[in-house]
């Protein structure tokens, strides 16, 4: 692939000049600003935080539940303000990130979980509450996404009280010059929040100023002047921080599907931060603030964090947990096992607590003496850590793949891997007994629709039992984001005007637009239906793209008939038919050991399905027969009586699959022919 180096360099330039006009935002000595104070409004002090999450119900956000163990422990009255299972009576109705997971096939469907989103009115319901409780302070952690709704509930509410409103989280940390000359904001916090939170509330209570409280920029009401104060000093030791506190969240965010059953969770945070620099992330962001010297990655003592899972666990009863951890596995070797040893006797020694976590592959694998990751045979070397987190009862762990191009990752992305390493690392863990899911990333700005398929192909060379896929969420502040805004791919007030989800649609403009390789960028649309038939190919017994002709091979030419492009181009029902029955096979399927899916349809095709094929039904014997509509259009019935081609296509595309599976003597295992639940057996 041939890439304009005047052009790449560019990019490096403008990722250096991003980082320094960043660092400028910030001061590095306080100054003695005016005095900003707050009057207390009962005999205590009182926190009302908000969680305006529209994107899921079932998740207890770690930074407000620590937050709120701060305040408990310092005996100041605080409750949670939650949207999670309410959606508002003015919008329209939205699938939320469980059941746009469930239908992709991402996710398990469970039968009988199905938390309702009572249609209400929030900006009414937040000010029951806030009349109710009569906070001195409304405290919200918010996401980029999330920043310009949340406030069109809070500002008129917490004007008519007279309440000063502070804003943390990811959007105020990489943009607080654009989060405090929001009207309804009055204080930004930049970084950890629990010592700005406290510090503040604190002053409220003794009717002291706020204005000099590292971390924290203010707005004076009347003036409109900003005042910035450096980065805090953070929490040095994780050890410090409080349990958090699951009891201000409503209960049914600790009941939420795994594997096909419902667990008790708990949210558990053993590090914080990470040590790497991708474009798209905002924990690099961190890393340029200035003013905190501490390091931004930390880890409790493997004792610590045994006493306070036990303390949880003995308090709430879960029964899985979720490590929410950027990516544990960094760990050194000697203390990831100090803490395995310790979990396996105090918290898990009946082995009866599931764990789900995080993790970059070149932690869980050695090289080769051969220099590779993985050999030939699929032979790979260990680090150990596997072996560790499974005793500790670690299920499954989470891989960010992001991209199946190695030019996108090394150049766009700033996360280069070697070959291999992702095949490597899941046959790791596969070994051990620990299941994989592959994290993927569209959307990316430079990104072909070769680019996203080779990302797919990858997902099909691993085939792992569970993947995710997303669109790009460029954060203010990360060096792709500001690419992004240099090459015209989005405004930068994206957010005021318009911020989607990264589960709904893509969030960049690029449709049509020339890459800096010489190729094209998708349309939204195709956009949205590859990660539609993300899994279908991803999961399908054969095929994948051929750069040199351009064309897809095995089954993905037939299961591209599925887009409108080719044969299928402006035939909507043939797209629609193709979808069905491709994505109704690969739901037919159970993948896990300790689920009963009565509704499972395992059915194959047979010889009397298919009287008309004669020497080609082995190309179609043994597939699932929820794909007995699509194998029709090889012997020219149905959608191929009008279109010319489209027999020899389907007939071409099964035989390809046909050749190429026995070429490569594959075999599948019955665990796999359920995962992939479009071939349920090799036979011909």
């Amino acid at each position: 692939m041939t890439t304009r180096r005047s052009e790449l360099s560019a990019e490096t330039r403008t990722a250096r000049e991003v980082s320094d006009r960043f660092k400028s935002l910030f001061v590095l000595q306080s100054a003695d600003n005016p005095p900003i104070v707050y009057t207390r409004r009962g005999d205590t002090p009182r926190v009302l935080f908000g969680y305006f999450n529209a994107l899921e119900e079932g998740f207890i956000h770690p930074g407000l539940s620590v937050l709120g163990g701060m305040m408990r422990d310092h005996g100041i009255d605080h409750e949670l303000f939650d949207t999670s299972f309410w959606r508002d009576e003015s919008l329209p109705v939205a699938e939320n990130a469980r059941q746009i997971r469930e239908r992709m096939g991402e996710f398990k469907r469970v039968e009988g979980y199905d938390p309702e989103r009572k249609p209400v009115n929030i900006r009414e319901k937040f000010r029951e509450h806030v009349e109710r409780f009569r906070p001195d302070l409304i405290a919200l952690g918010l996401t980029s996404f999330e920043f310009e709704e949340a406030l069109n509930y809070v500002t008129p509410v917490a004007k008519e009280f007279g309440i000063p409103v502070m804003v943390g989280g990811p959007h105020a940390t990489v943009a607080p010059d654009k989060a405090i000359l929001h009207p309804g904001v009055d204080l930004v916090c930049i970084g950890d929040g629990e010592l700005p939170l406290l510090s503040t509330i604190r002053g409220i209570n003794q009717g002291k100023s706020v204005s000099n409280v590292p971390g924290l920029w203010l707005k004076d009401r009347e003036s409109g002047n900003v005042s910035k104060n450096p980065r805090g000093k953070g929490i040095e030791h994780l050890d410090d921080l409080p349990l958090p506190d699951w009891d201000m969240f409503d209960s049914r965010h600790r009941v939420r599907p795994f594997e096909g059953q419902l667990k008790n969770y708990a949210y558990i945070e053993i590090s914080r931060g990470c040590p790497f620099k991708c474009s798209y992330c905002i924990q690099p962001v961190l890393h340029e603030i200035p003013g905190d010297d501490s390091s931004n990655y930390k880890f409790h003592t493997a004792e610590n964090i045994i006493s306070r899972v036990v303390a949880m666990k003995e308090r709430f009863g879960f029964n899985h947990v979720q490590l929410i951890d950027e990516n544990l596995p960094t760990m050194p070797l000697k203390d990831l096992e100090e803490i395995g040893n310790l979990w396996e006797k105090h918290v898990n020694p009946n082995g009866d607590v599931t764990i789900f976590t995080m993790s970059r592959p070149e932690y869980l694998v050695r090289k080769l003496s051969t220099g590779k990751w993985i050999d030939d045979n699929g032979g790979v070397i260990s680090s150990g850590k596997a072996e560790i987190l499974k005793r500790m009862g670690v299920k499954m762990i989470a891989i960010g793949a992001e991209s199946g191009s190695e030019w996108l990752r090394e150049n766009v992305l700033r996360r280069p891997m070697q070959p291999g390493i992702l095949e490597a690392a899941s046959r790791v863990l596969k070994n051990v007994g620990i299941k994989t899911s592959l994290y993927n990333i569209m959307g990316f700005p430079e990104e072909t629709r070769e680019m996203v398929l080779e990302t797919i192909d990858q997902l099909r060379r691993i085939s792992p039992e569970k993947y995710s896929v997303r669109f790009l969420t460029p954060y203010p502040g990360t060096p792709i984001r500001e690419y992004a805004i240099q090459r015209g791919f989005i405004e930068e007030d994206y957010e005021k005007k318009r911020a989607t989800s990264f589960l709904h649609e893509p969030v960049l403009e690029t449709d049509g637009k020339s890459t800096i390789t010489g190729g094209v960028h998708p349309t939204k649309a195709e956009l949205l239906k590859l990660r539609e038939l993300f899994g279908v190919y991803g999961y399908s017994t054969s095929g994948g793209y051929d750069p040199e002709t351009q064309k897809m091979v095995g089954m993905w030419k037939v299961i591209e008939l599925a887009e409108d492009r080719g044969l299928s181009k402006g035939n909507s029902e043939l797209q629609n038919m193709v979808h069905q029955a491709f994505a109704t096979a690969r739901a037919n399927r159970s993948e896990d050991e300790d689920s009963h899916r009565p509704d499972l349809d395992t059915r194959t095709i047979g010889s009397e399905d298919i009287p008309w094929a004669n020497g080609d039904a082995r190309y179609f014997i043994g597939h699932s027969k929820a794909l007995l509509p699509v194998v029709q259009l090889a012997a020219g019935l149905s959608y191929a009586e009008r279109t010319t081609g489209l027999a020899d296509l389907v007939r071409t595309g099964f035989m390809e699959d046909y050749e190429q599976r026995q070429g490569r003597a594959i075999q599948l295992d019955e665990r796999q022919q359920d995962r992939i639940g479009i071939m349920t057996s090799g036979r011909g």
